[in-house]
């Protein structure tokens, strides 16, 4: 089998040598999975109106059916996933399920997108079965979503999940078993929430039409080129720009004895805060386990000040403080995962 979930092994193979397939039905008793064939519900070919704009490529749950499910057949070490994709409204439509997932019923992790069609609503899942933090991504979705492909991503690392939207990070969760769930800060760039019942480390991806049974769905455009998964890194360092309620801390006047609280992030082994202006600016790295207890870690002062250390907790955070005003031209973090 590939070592990748990726398109080009369709050219000799077909769906079912990449995914299984089920589906979900209700009965006069009630409901039960069925077998399926994938190629009975995602319908494409590689034929083109121009460069990946595919003339046939519609992944379809059709009326009576609760759930059209397709689950890799390969499962992923931590994992990097990426689908290009419109996500079109539809009244009292169905959700859409797209990214890692042991199966059903969140048992044994998973790390993905939920679209909910008939309110266009997208979040982000991180946990297991009792526990699962989710992250409200709507604000970030292009204004173009519809009607346009755009590129959902998802890296799974040992710490830490991101979710992207065109290459930005715009949700992060950090798991550690027993931590407290749910999200702590919602900022202008960014979600970050905790989770406290980790994922598996290998999982498989989903791609599943759920709910809405009274009508016929189709997530219309999506091909098999549009999908690439592999297996991710499991310490990849993450970079991210600071910001606070009022955006990202660049090109920030500051007046005299101001203070700067940043949006949290995530923290879990070694732990890079530096920042630039023209001025004199003190730096604390701050930690916490849960967004609500802080306590310092490291300190420097400068007109280019850096701090470096092992965090002791979850997430961390920077105050920056100027005591004689000036501009801060640049804040960021570099997490370096033990």
């Amino acid at each position: 089998m590939d070592e990748c979930l990726r398109p080009s092994p369709l050219f000799k193979g077909q769906l079912s040598d990449l995914f299984y397939c089920w589906i979900r039905k209700k009965t006069k008793d009630g409901e039960e999975f069925l077998p399926a064939e994938p190629a009975d519900f995602w319908k494409y070919d590689f034929s083109e109106h121009e460069y990946t704009d595919f003339v046939n490529s519609n992944y379809v749950k059709p009326k009576g059916v609760l759930t059209t499910s397709l689950r890799s057949k390969r499962a992923f070490d931590y994992g990097t996933f990426e689908l290009r994709a419109r996500l079109p409204e539809a009244e009292r439509g169905p959700v859409l399920w797209f990214g890692f997932e042991l199966d059903d019923l969140f048992a044994g992790g998973l790390s993905h997108f939920g679209y909910w069609t008939h309110n266009g609503s997208l979040r982000g899942f991180c946990g297991a079965a009792s526990l699962k933090a989710t992250i409200d991504l709507t604000r970030f979705l292009p204004s173009d979503h519809q009607q346009v492909k755009h590129w959902y991503k998802i890296t799974r690392g040992r710490d830490f999940t991101l979710w992207f939207i065109d290459g930005k990070i715009r949700g992060m969760c950090v798991s550690a078993a027993g931590a407290s769930t749910g999200t702590v800060y919602d900022g202008i760039e960014y979600s970050l929430a905790l989770n406290g019942d980790m994922p598996s480390r290998r999982l498989p991806v989903l791609l599943d039409i759920d709910g809405a049974d009274q009508a016929d769905y189709a997530w219309e455009g999506l091909n098999p080129w549009d999908l690439r998964v592999s297996d991710g890194i499991s310490g990849a360092p993450l970079h991210l720009k600071l910001e606070d309620e009022g955006g990202v801390l660049a090109n920030r006047p500051l007046k005299k004895e101001t203070k700067i609280i940043s949006g949290p992030f995530p923290a879990i082994g070694n732990v890079r805060v530096r920042v630039a202006s023209n001025a004199q600016l003190k730096i604390t790295l701050e930690a916490s386990d849960d967004g609500e207890l802080w306590f310092p870690v490291a300190y420097a002062e400068g007109s280019i000040p850096s701090v470096e250390a092992r965090s002791p907790g979850l997430i961390g955070r920077a105050i920056i403080e100027s005591p004689e005003g000036g501009v801060l031209t640049g804040a960021s973090a570099t997490v370096f995962p033990s």
